[in-house]
């Protein structure tokens, strides 16, 4: 066989990257239960980066694919899709993603690796999908070079392995870098969204509960006992305040 025929054998980068792409559709399309599946919603490129929004039908699942030039997955993010009314009593809705998992760079390659293996679980997006030996090796090089750059020098190699014993996943002994601490403004940031997530629910708890204890009340007869106790209550109160004022003018005179 002569080059020529080598090089026009081989396949160009768009294949290649079609090829890619059309394995992750068939990872995440073989699920059973997904008869309602459009591939290819929106596929755009935007700086090197191929991506493509698949939508699961029935199961409300919509998930992101970022591939880049190299045929290298960059993320993969899986979304929930729901819908809500524009308006109170109108039919008319808008369709919003929420994020639900999302994965990046050796997490997408051992998914397709344990595809490949056909050692891929159904509903794997459920379990753990912990980086082989390689990447984990990469990713604590990573970390070590991150550390010593922020401490402004290099660390030893027994810093290095204490970081990663430390680093170890107690249910698989796999390490995994620790995330780097949070700013404060991000702190407060996700404060705040957590209280505008958390305020609706305690008043629909606290509306509930009190309509709930009003209702047994009512139902148990102990409202009127309650009206009646206050009213006693405020006479008391009312008597009391008068005595006390007539013992003052008398003491005045």
């Amino acid at each position: 066989m002569c080059f020529g025929q080598v090089f026009e054998n081989m396949p160009t980068p768009q294949e290649e990257g079609n090829d890619a792409l059309g394995e992750v559709v068939e990872i995440i399309c073989s699920s059973p239960g997904r008869e309602e599946i459009r591939p290819l919603v929106i596929h755009t490129e935007r700086d090197g980066v191929r991506c493509l929004t698949i939508d699961c039908g029935k199961l409300s699942m919509v998930w992101k694919v970022e591939m880049m030039q190299n045929c290298r997955f960059r993320r993969l993010s899986l979304y929930r899709r729901f819908c809500r009314p524009i308006r109170k009593g109108t039919r008319t809705s808008k369709t919003f993603l929420m994020p639900v998992k999302i994965w990046e760079g050796p997490m997408c390659s051992q998914i397709i690796r344990l595809h490949r293996l056909g050692q891929l679980r159904d509903l794997w997006w459920n379990f753990s999908i912990l980086p082989n030996p390689v990447y984990r090796d990469v990713l604590n090089k990573r970390l070590r070079e991150s550390r010593s750059g922020d401490q402004g020098g290099g660390s030893g190699p027994a810093q290095a392995e204490h970081s990663s014993s430390e680093n170890c996943d107690s249910m698989t002994d796999v390490s995994s870098p620790d995330p780097r601490p949070e700013s404060p403004l991000r702190l407060k940031h996700k404060k705040m969204r957590l209280g505008a997530r958390i305020r609706p629910m305690m008043r629909t708890m606290t509306k509930t509960m009190f309509s709930r204890t009003l209702y047994e009340l009512m139902y148990k007869g102990r409202l009127r006992i309650m009206r009646k106790v206050r009213m006693r209550t405020m006479m008391a109160l009312r008597k009391r305040s008068t005595r006390v004022a007539n013992m003052l003018r008398k003491v005045e005179v």
